[in-house]
């Protein structure tokens, strides 16, 4: 069960980083098209070439904050975030650091199956879990 989940959060981590980015590469690749099309536009196809890049990135950070403790990804594996002290859901300080580090992913990956625990997690003193091991009295 232990490998299981440390597959179901690798499995999600690649849906969150498709979701998150998806949209900021298409609005990417429609920004340089137009420039490529259009030589004049060239300093305005920038624009949004970095609001599709900056948004990406900051979707990626916030997703499990967005979404309570529970990405995209991981809502289709049934796994939340859990605070390891109190079992309920983290703050929304822990929910945003710990993604911060998934910059480092290739790292983070490695620590994770070494571990089980992801650097970000344990920073920020969060586990993740099944939803059907969370606190019912959290809601």
């Amino acid at each position: 069960e232990i490998m299981a989940i440390r597959l179901k959060r690798m499995v999600a981590f690649i849906i969150d980083w498709y979701i998150s980015f998806l949209p900021g590469f298409i609005l990417f690749m429609f920004s340089m098209n137009q420039g490529v099309e259009n030589e004049n536009a060239s300093p305005l196809i920038m624009i949004p070439c970095f609001i599709g890049i900056f948004g990406s990135f900051t979707l990626f950070v916030l997703r499990d904050y967005i979404f309570k403790g529970q990405s995209l990804g991981k809502k289709i594996f049934g796994l939340t975030i859990l605070d390891k002290d109190t079992l309920s859901t983290p703050k929304n300080r822990q929910l945003i650091l710990k993604n911060i580090f998934l910059f480092i992913y290739p790292i983070d990956g490695v620590i994770l199956l070494a571990t089980g625990e992801s650097l970000g997690n344990r920073i920020t003193d969060t586990v993740v879990v099944y939803k059907a091991q969370r606190n019912d009295t959290d809601v």
